[in-house]
């Protein structure tokens, strides 16, 4: 999940899980990063803290001073940590530890190999977009990477909605919720129905 082509002289190791494979390639990524005379950059929002090596800074430190945000964990880590950098721009790449790992982009049991040769720079661009949301034409804080559920509540009620896409009436539907997913967002109804997934390129 990169934006661009860049050198890379500062890395962000970030993880939302806290086990001992984590730890494991959290440890091989700093050994790597020292080994290559990189700057490794520690969130104090990850759940991962380095023993007696560097501070931990704020996701805003993170945001200006790192080329790139490694993240350690499933597809719901690397959700977690999208929302949080790379609204602006910033560089993600997914170190796989979950079961299926559509998101994320290495296997750990190659790690070293396929590390160095995205650090030369051969790798390619995937780029992702985030739903906005707003309430009464007021828009909120809150962006998506896989969807958006608008709902009854706590207790299922019956809710009509009308759907629009560029101010073109598409549907009305009765139901206690809805849910606008991205590309991104697709695998996981997709897979449960049984239908094909969404390929992220397109732009729907």
């Amino acid at each position: 999940m990169v934006s661009n082509l860049k050198e890379f002289q500062s890395i962000a190791l970030y993880s939302s899980k806290k086990s001992k494979r984590a730890n494991q390639i959290f440890v091989q990524l700093i050994e790597i990063a020292e080994n290559l005379n990189l700057k490794v950059i520690y969130p104090s929002s990850s759940s991962l803290i380095p023993s007696n090596k560097g501070r931990l800074v704020s996701d805003t430190y993170v945001k200006k001073n790192a080329d790139i945000v490694i993240a350690i964990g499933g597809d719901g880590t690397l959700l977690s940590c999208s929302r949080k950098y790379g609204l602006g721009g910033l560089p993600i790449l997914g170190i796989n530890l979950g079961n299926l790992g559509f998101l994320n982009d290495i296997d750990p049991t190659n790690l070293t190999d396929n590390l160095l040769e995205i650090l030369k720079g051969n790798y390619t661009v995937d780029n992702r977009f985030f739903l906005e949301t707003s309430i009464n034409k007021i828009k909120t804080d809150d962006i998506a990477l896989n969807e958006v559920v608008i709902h009854s509540g706590s207790i299922a009620q019956l809710i009509e909605f009308e759907v629009y896409i560029d101010d073109t009436f598409v549907y009305r539907q009765k139901a206690d919720g809805i849910i606008i997913n991205t590309p991104t967002g697709s695998t996981a109804y997709a897979l449960s129905g049984h239908v094909p997934i969404i390929h992220p390129e397109v732009n729907a």
